[in-house]
């Protein structure tokens, strides 16, 4: 996993210094890291808290940060906490993901339409792809969305045909599947309400 180390000077100038800089991890039995890449090993089933440092020096000004990270073996529970394989994630379907995050380190990366007024199923995402099938019942226009996940630009697109419903993608051993339900020929649906002491 790569970190970054950036120096941000009183001027407001910001300077990239993960190269340039010295890297320590507090816990070396569990990882190393070398300009900025952690390497984990030996990581215990319940995983383990270790301490990234990052020093730089210049003009005889040492400045250094520590970062807390969580350490996971990526076999836990037969989910890789690096895909969203399924909706919610996982095959329990509970959006449990086995790592820890600040809030504040996140930013939007990206942000594109797809099927401009249309509401999307959840997604799909590994191997560096998002995938994402629009929402539909008994719809004609129905379709299947491979973007990229680094810029989010558009890969491919398949029309699934007529549907009754279109089900959020799912990832498997680099396969992609979805699940439609046709419409049925003939089939007319008519709503009933009994009240009680109807026959």
């Amino acid at each position: 996993m790569p970190y970054r180390a950036i120096v941000h000077y009183d001027t407001g100038f910001s300077r990239e210094v993960t190269s340039l800089s010295d890297w320590y991890v507090s816990a070396p039995e569990y990882a190393s890291i070398h300009r900025g890449q952690l390497t984990a090993r030996d990581v215990p089933p319940q995983g383990v808290d270790i301490g990234v440092k990052a020093a730089f020096v210049e003009s005889g000004a040492r400045v250094s940060r520590i970062k807390d990270v969580r350490l996971i073996p990526l076999d836990f529970d037969d989910d890789d906490p690096y895909s969203w394989e399924t909706h919610q994630g996982n095959r329990r379907h509970d959006g449990y993901v086995p790592l820890s995050y600040r809030a504040r380190d996140f930013e939007l990366r990206w942000q594109v339409p797809v099927g401009p007024g249309r509401r999307l199923n959840p997604v799909a995402a590994g191997d560096q792809r998002v995938f994402v099938s629009l929402r539909s019942r008994f719809d004609d226009d129905t379709q299947l969305f491979a973007l990229d996940s680094r810029d989010g630009v558009e890969l491919w697109s398949r029309a699934l045909g007529p549907a009754s419903s279109i089900n959020p993608p799912a990832l498997s051993d680099g396969k992609l599947f979805i699940q439609t339900a046709m419409p049925v020929a003939g089939f007319s649906g008519s709503l009933h309400h009994a009240r009680r002491g109807d026959g």
